[in-house]
């Protein structure tokens, strides 16, 4: 019975929406905001808004883990629904991860759609892939190969597949599609380097390596960003060799 509770995904996955969308209406509308407000005050609606009913479906999970560990404090461990119980908060707990889990992963594809949409994508047909996740982004700056100093105004954002870069939009442009895309990198064919200052180099591995510079805010913070390459880098290529070191036993 409990399993049931899974219904629950696709409304917290969209509650951050419906909370836009009403947020929208009624800044839209004065009318109707103005008839929530009057319906709030009804008896039945006990002076709460619609915006705390919303919430209400949401809270209701984490309050049966709650209450079962309260039912659990006060039950000895030699009666017989002990057991029960017990089972009972295993599967709420559970229940409550997996639906924790479902919404970040709604987000991540929310997030991955809305830049796929933003971005000139020249020869990339799609930035949605089913695990991509993306890890962090910021703004940079790309230097020119010919002269340091020529650089353009970009965005960086890291995946847990890959590194990505995109110079912003001509003028005339700009309102369609914020950016273009320099470069999607598949992590486990990325080398990265610190030069002077705030620079990193970036280098594409392969038979025909390509190198880019880029410029960030301050060190700190391409020292930040330069563990956090490393760090995932290196996780993906660990992705890589498994997979592959999988595909070879199959094949023999």
């Amino acid at each position: 019975m409990i399993d049931f509770l899974k219904v629950y995904t696709t409304y917290v996955n969209n509650y951050d929406t419906a909370l836009a969308v009403l947020g929208a209406a009624t800044k839209a509308s004065p009318r109707l905001e103005l008839f929530l407000k009057k319906v709030s005050h009804l008896p039945e609606c006990n002076k709460l808004n619609l915006e705390s009913f919303l919430i209400m479906p949401i809270q209701r999970l984490p309050r049966y883990s709650l209450l079962l560990r309260d039912l659990l404090r006060y039950t000895d461990d030699t009666h017989c629904d002990y057991k029960n119980l017990c089972m009972a908060l295993e599967r709420i707990d559970d229940i409550n991860k997996y639906l924790n889990q479902s919404k970040s992963d709604a987000e991540h594809r929310r997030m991955l759609i809305e830049l796929n949409n933003s971005l000139h994508k020249g020869p990339v047909k799609s930035l949605i892939k089913p695990n991509r996740r993306h890890i962090r982004e910021g703004d940079i700056k790309i230097y020119a190969r010919s002269s340091q100093d020529k650089k353009r105004s970009g965005k960086i954002i890291l995946f847990n597949d890959a590194l990505l870069s995109a110079i912003q939009s001509p003028p005339l442009a700009i309102f369609l599609k914020p950016y273009r895309l320099v470069q999607l990198i598949p992590l486990p064919s990325l080398k990265v380097e610190k030069l002077e200052r705030d620079k990193m180099e970036i280098t594409h591995l392969g038979e025909n390596s390509l190198t880019t510079i880029f410029g960030f805010a301050s060190e700190r913070i391409r020292d930040s960003w330069f563990t956090d390459l490393q760090a995932q880098i290196k996780i993906s290529r660990e992705i890589t060799a498994s997979k592959n070191l999988t595909s070879r036993m199959r094949k023999k």
